[in-house]
Order: structure tokens, then C-alpha cells, then sequence
């Protein structure tokens, strides 16, 4: 269920009601990109390739994660606070999964760079409230490729706290009961 203040689309919304905690309402004005003028983080060289995380806990600190993170077959993986930049791959979170984090965000730019939770995630990160990146949580480059698609399957991602910001990319949640 998707739980928020306020959801506004100029594109409309798609779903049974029940997956709303309050009704979208789906004529809002177009406005102009309210983060354009953010300025947008530096993927410098790679600091790891292709992480993964496998049955069993770890602890990642913030910098450039290259092809992208696996969180896979029960593995628990806590996000230090800070800035991590997913270049060319996406964090994907599947087979109970859990990804935890406070003070954390994530900066999306490359190719497929996006995150996958399966149904089976459980999903736990909250925003910084200051510094470059307070209070956005996901961050798209706005150069990337039109079409991506950002996926939440999971009915365990309660505490999703931040700004999504995906300006060419598609948000699909699809948590089933």
C-alpha cells in the first residue's frame, strides 16, 4: 500500500484503490522540475564492481558501487551513513533480502542503473536531513535513458523515507496480498 500525505501525478495512476492509503489524485499541474537546479553527484572511479551480498550480514560505506548491488538469500547489508552512486547496474534486493540504512542516499546514473526489490525484501533506509542529498533518498541522473523502470514488489517496505526522484523513469509497485 502506498501511504503518503499527499500522491499527485499529471499522468494519472494505475491500481486497485486498496493499494492506496488515500486516493491519488491524478490531475495535478505539470510544474517545472522542482531539482533541476540540484546539483548532481560526481561517479568518480569504482570503488567496488558487481558487490554482493550473500547469507549473511555486512556493513557498506558510502562511494561509487559499479555494476551495481546484490542483496541476496537472507543477507542483511546496512548502508553507512552518506552518498552512494550506483554506476551502470542496479541495487537488487531478492530472497529475503534486507537492506537497512539511515542518513543514507542514492545517486542512479549509467546504463540500467535503477533498484529492484522483490516481494520478498524487507526495506528499511531514510534520507539524510542535511548536506548535498538532504532529504532525497533515490536520485536519478536526469541524463539517463527514458524507459527504466525503478520496482518495489515487496509488502515489507514500510519505512521508505525520502524523496524519490526519477525524472525519466518509471516507479512500479506491485507489493500483491
Amino acid at each position: 500500500m502506498l501511504s503518503a500525505a499527499l500522491t499527485c501525478s499529471a499522468c494519472g495512476a494505475a491500481g486497485e484503490s486498496k493499494n492506496f492509503a488515500k486516493k491519488p489524485t491524478t490531475d495535478c499541474l505539470r510544474v517545472e522540475d522542482p531539482l533541476s537546479s540540484r546539483s548532481l553527484l560526481k561517479a568518480g572511479a569504482c570503488d567496488h564492481n558487481n558487490f554482493k551480498v550473500v547469507k549473511t550480514a555486512a556493513i557498506l560505506k558510502p562511494g561509487t558501487y559499479c555494476g551495481g548491488i546484490l542483496i541476496n538469500n537472507k543477507a542483511f547489508l546496512t548502508f553507512e551513513p552518506g552518498q552512494y552512486i550506483i554506476k551502470d547496474g542496479i541495487i537488487r534486493s531478492r530472497n529475503s533480502g534486507a537492506p537497512s540504512g539511515e542518513g543514507v542516499s542514492f545517486y542512479f546514473t549509467g546504463k540500467d542503473s535503477r533498484f529492484v526489490f522483490d516481494g520478498t525484501s524487507e526495506i528499511d533506509l531514510k534520507a539524510p536531513e542535511d548536506g548535498p542529498m538532504a532529504g532525497i533518498l533515490f536520485f536519478q541522473d536526469p541524463a539517463s535513458a527514458l524507459g527504466t523502470v525503478f520496482e518495489i514488489s515487496s509488502k515489507r517496505a514500510a519505512n521508505l523515507l525520502g524523496t524519490t526522484y526519477i525524472p525519466s523513469a518509471t516507479l512500479l509497485m506491485r507489493a500483491k496480498n
